[in-house]
């Protein structure tokens, strides 16, 4: 979140209401599935009863067109429901965003 947060200045989520309508929220926003463990408590397959940005619309108002795709899918990955999916911080250092970044602009590398 503190990634999305840093380059748009706002949260991914506006989640309102009890935590079951939070977490349809949030999960509608990832595009993302509920862990195997939490399909069987009726709690959690609430709707969302709210607005639903996605997470490539909000981050096209700051980033260049070519690293939207990228940053949403560094995103996601780390903010994946089931902390099974989640990227492992080696994971995300190498992750193909990140490698965009902090290659060397110079030309001669």
């Amino acid at each position: 979140m503190q990634t999305f947060y840093l380059l748009t200045g706002s949260s991914p989520f506006f989640a309102k209401g009890n935590p079951s309508k939070q977490i349809a929220t949030i999960r509608a926003i990832l595009e993302d599935e509920l862990p195997g463990k939490w399909l069987s408590d009726e709690m959690m397959n609430a709707d969302t009863h709210g607005y639903v940005s996605s997470i490539d619309k909000s981050l096209a108002e700051s980033l260049p067109e070519a690293d939207i795709g990228p940053a949403v899918d560094f995103i996601n990955a780390c903010l994946r429901l089931d902390p099974k999916k989640r990227l492992t911080a080696t994971k995300a250092s190498n992750h193909k965003w990140l490698e965009m970044a902090n290659a060397c602009s110079c030309g001669f590398c």
